[in-house]
C-alpha cells in the first residue's frame, strides 16, 4: 500500500498554471503572460478576461519560475537602453556641473550604471534650442529609455515637464518637480529636521531657530519645516521659537535682525550649507554672529568642521539608477499611478567641542 505521504494531490488541489487560464479565457499562452504582467501590450478588455480568470482559479504565480523568467528576459532583451539619459536644463550645457552635490548624483548614477552595464550620459534640454516636445524625439530616436531626472533651475519654484512620458522609464532626483509625480528617490529631508533637532538638544541648546532660504523650502515639499514645527509640539519646553524664512537675505536683513532680537535662539538651524552664515558675515558684526549655526544638507564636499547632517549624493545616484533598472527591466513606462519614494537618511556629524559649554 503507498505511503498516504506520497500519494498524488487530487487536481482540485493542484495549483493553477498559465495553461489553465488560456484555456478558461480562450487566448494565447504569451497573451495571458503578458497580460499579467502589466497593461503594456494588451488591451484593458483583455487584461480584464485575464484577470478575472486568474481570480475565479485561485491563480498565484511561483516566485522562483518569476525570477528565472525575468532573468532570461533580460538575458535576450536587445540592448537598446544600454544608454541613461541624466537629463539637464541649465543655461548652459555643464552649467549643472558647478553644483557639487549636482555633480555627485551623476556621479554615482555613472558608477552603478558601469555596473550594470549602462552608459549614464548627460542630455541637456536646451540643445540647438530643442523644446521639450522635440526632446521626446531626440531621446527616442537615440534609442534612450532611461531618464534620471536632477533638480532643474530656477531653485525658488517646483517645476512641470512635459515630456513622452509613455516611451520612459524615468526617476527623478528630489522633490523639485511638482508635474508628473514620477518614481522618486531623495534625500530624507524631514528626517534630517528631527535627527538635527534632537542632536542639537541633546548638546544642550534649548532656543532652537529655524532660519532658511524659502525657496528651498517650496522645493523640498517643506518637510524640514513640517519636522521643525513637530519638535516644538513634542518638546514645548524648548520654546516655540517661530521659524524666518527668507526671500532675499539682504533685503530683509532687518526683519532677520528683529527676529533674532525677539526671540533670542542660542543656536541657529539651516539647510544650505554656507546659505546663513555667508550672509551675515557679509551685512554685520553684530554679537548675534556669535550664534553657532547647524545644517541639515551637507554634501560629500562640505568641510568637515561644519556641524550638522550629512548626505550621500552619489548614493542618491546610485540608488536611482537601481530604481530605473527594475522601471527598464520590468518594461514599466509612463508617468505610474502609484510612485514610489525611495528616501535616504543621513548622518549627524559635529566637531568636538561643539555645543553649549563645548
Amino acid at each position: 500500500m503507498e505511503p498516504e505521504n506520497l500519494k498524488p494531490e487530487p487536481s482540485s488541489q493542484r495549483s493553477s498554471t498559465l495553461r489553465d487560464i488560456a484555456a478558461r479565457t480562450g487566448l494565447s499562452l504569451m497573451s495571458v503572460s503578458r497580460a499579467l504582467r502589466g497593461p503594456k501590450g494588451v488591451t484593458a478588455e483583455t487584461r480584464e478576461r485575464v484577470l478575472k480568470a486568474a481570480q475565479e482559479l485561485d491563480y498565484r504565480p511561483n516566485p522562483i519560475l518569476s525570477a528565472l523568467s525575468s532573468y532570461r528576459q533580460r538575458l535576450h532583451q536587445p540592448r537598446n537602453f544600454s544608454q541613461i539619459a541624466f537629463v539637464t536644463n541649465f543655461k548652459t550645457e555643464l552649467g549643472w556641473q558647478k553644483l557639487t552635490w549636482v555633480n555627485n548624483y551623476f556621479l554615482g548614477a555613472q558608477e552603478r550604471g558601469r555596473q550594470l552595464g549602462y552608459d549614464v550620459v548627460n542630455f541637456w534640454l536646451k540643445e540647438n534650442g530643442m523644446n521639450q516636445s522635440r526632446a521626446s524625439e531626440v531621446l527616442y530616436h537615440r534609442g534612450i529609455k532611461g531618464l534620471i531626472l536632477p533638480p532643474f533651475p530656477p531653485a525658488r519654484t517646483r517645476a512641470h515637464l512635459k515630456l513622452d512620458w509613455d516611451r520612459f522609464s524615468s526617476v527623478v532626483l528630489g522633490y523639485w518637480l511638482a508635474k508628473p509625480n514620477l518614481h522618486l528617490v531623495a534625500q530624507d529631508h524631514h528626517m534630517a529636521g528631527l535627527m538635527a533637532c534632537h542632536q542639537l538638544r541633546r548638546l544642550r541648546f534649548r532656543r532652537i531657530g529655524l532660519a532658511m532660504w524659502a525657496g528651498n523650502s517650496i522645493r523640498e515639499t517643506h518637510t524640514l519645516l513640517d519636522a521643525y514645527y513637530g519638535e516644538q509640539q513634542r518638546f514645548p519646553q524648548t520654546g516655540s521659537l517661530p521659524p524666518f524664512l527668507w526671500h532675499h537675505f539682504e533685503q530683509e536683513f532687518k526683519r532677520f535682525q528683529a527676529w533674532f532680537s525677539q526671540h533670542q535662539p542660542d543656536v541657529l538651524l539651516t539647510n544650505g550649507a554656507g546659505e546663513l552664515p555667508g550672509a551675515i558675515a557679509r551685512l554685520s558684526k553684530a554679537a548675534w554672529r556669535k550664534t553657532p549655526v547647524a545644517y541639515t544638507a551637507l554634501g560629500e564636499n562640505d568641510p568637515a568642521e561644519w556641524p550638522g547632517v550629512r548626505h550621500n549624493m552619489k548614493m542618491t545616484g546610485y540608488k536611482a539608477v537601481d530604481e530605473l533598472h527594475l522601471l527598464l527591466t520590468r518594461g514599466e513606462t509612463g508617468i505610474p499611478q502609484g510612485r514610489t519614494c525611495n528616501l535616504i537618511e543621513g548622518f549627524w556629524q559635529a566637531p568636538s567641542g561643539f555645543g553649549k559649554g563645548g
